[in-house]
């Protein structure tokens, strides 16, 4: 069984990972995060969620970039 501190490591480690991915290219499509990183479209869609914080999404969905604030 994995504890929760697996888990949150595991969490902070895809979150910057994804972070770098964005920073390397800021009009990454989110299926393209998931491909790179071998996760769901829907895990990344669910990480980029919780990180409205500190990342977003401009424009549209083909053809926009992504933000940091």
């Amino acid at each position: 069984a994995m504890n929760t501190r697996d888990t949150k490591n595991d969490t902070k480690k895809r979150r910057e990972l994804i972070v770098n991915l964005i920073k390397a290219d800021n009009k990454i499509p989110l299926t393209a995060i998931a491909k790179k990183m071998g996760l769901g479209r829907e895990t990344i869609k669910r990480e980029l969620a919780e990180m409205r914080h500190i990342v977003q999404h401009v424009g549209p969905t083909r053809g926009g970039h992504w933000e940091f604030l």
